[in-house]
């Protein structure tokens, strides 16, 4: 497993690499002394480049490949303040200092952010998972979700295993789903880089698109999937690009994906609102959204074809699956690669009709299976 690790170069006389506005953190010390003869294996044998983040300038962090089960960074906002706001965390953790050879305890380490208050879950490595570390699973965020109402969080945070991925829930403890945070920090970097594009992949809510070009972007629509997205936030010279699955990708990380710089920009964006987090994602969620539901068919590619032909009124594409448009509604279905599974992505302007769009939709493909 690949990581990016946030690091402090501190060397005699150089003193703190800072940002504008922003701290790096100190990560690890001594970092060949300090992992574990396993986690050496892994390490590569010297550092990647130092990543100015001039675009960002929410982070600065220096690379490094290693083969530990956790990944981060968190630092403060162009703002330079948070207002007191509370974060809880789950699975993989925002970073840390390992005292160590062969401990096993990891605490996150915030330099310089004031009124921050970081509430730990699930540090300690075991060997062992508490659940599955796959955030998209609701299940897998209910000790999250609760230790966010316990404390009186102002959001939590869950990783997953290899905190490439990050899913976020408010302050009420309800899941925050993916493309809404595409949608949110797209608005914040096209404040520095108007005209830039963003890319999101083709199962995110309307709301994506609309904001990117409110915001004087050009939205890139995109398939499903992470080498599809890098591959058009490079070709495009994006600046920034969001998938439903919780990978979010950034120029300034070579086009790659990030959970820990996902959360300090989201941070950054939250620390410039006198308001919960709900509140400031309320004017986003305009739009209802179906979630992913999963049919298993044993004919894909005929259940398709006959899509195509009930709806060829629609302005239909076939990007990934197949996606079909009306002024009200919309509807993708796509082919799991892996499984006999058509998966349908479903949004309506009204609960009601995305209510009856689902039972219409989901009716010509079957009945649907828990996955």
């Amino acid at each position: 497993v690949h990581q990016r690790v946030g690091l402090m170069l501190e060397r005699p006389g150089d003193g703190h690499v800072q940002g504008n506005n922003c701290q790096i953190f100190h990560a690890l010390e001594n970092v060949r002394n300090k992992l574990s003869r396993h986690a050496v294996a892994g390490v590569h044998r010297h550092f990647q480049r130092l990543v100015k983040f001039q675009k960002l300038q929410d982070m600065r962090f220096i690379r490094r490949r290693h083969a530990l089960p956790f990944h981060g960074a968190l630092c403060r906002g162009r703002s330079g303040r948070l207002r007191g706001q509370r974060l809880d965390f789950a699975q993989a953790g925002l970073l840390a200092h390992r005292p160590g050879p062969f401990t096993r305890d990891f605490k996150p380490i915030v330099l310089g952010v004031k009124n921050l208050e970081i509430i730990p879950l699930n540090m300690a490595i075991t060997g062992a998972f508490k659940h599955e570390p796959n955030p998209l699973v609701d299940a897998n965020l209910q000790e999250l979700q609760e230790a966010v109402i316990s404390h009186g969080a102002d959001l939590g945070v869950c990783f997953d295993g290899d905190a490439d991925r990050c899913i976020f829930v408010d302050e009420q403890a309800r899941i925050v789903r993916c493309d809404i945070v595409t949608a949110l920090l797209a608005r914040h970097f096209l404040k520095n880089n108007p005209g830039d594009a963003i890319v999101y992949d083709l199962r995110s809510s309307r709301v994506v698109k609309e904001e990117i070009e409110n915001a004087g972007g050009v939205p890139r629509r995109q398939r499903v999937g992470h080498s599809f997205m890098k591959k058009t936030l490079a070709e495009s010279r994006g600046v920034f690009g969001g998938e439903l699955s919780g990978h979010f990708y950034f120029r300034d990380n070579f086009n790659c994906d990030s959970g820990a710089i996902a959360f300090s920009c989201l941070l950054s964006v939250l620390s410039g609102y006198d308001l919960p987090m709900s509140q400031v994602l309320r004017p986003l969620l305009r739009w209802h959204d179906s979630g992913e539901i999963n049919y298993e068919v044993a004919d894909k590619e005929a259940a398709i074809a006959r899509l195509a032909t009930r709806y060829k009124d629609a302005a239909i594409d076939y990007l990934d699956g197949i996606t079909v448009e009306y002024d009200t509604w919309w509807f993708n279905v796509r082919q799991s690669n892996t499984e006999p599974l058509l998966r349908l992505n479903l949004e309506a302007n009204t609960a009601d009709l995305l209510k009856r769009k689902v039972e219409e939709v989901g009716g010509q493909l079957g009945t649907p299976v828990a996955h």
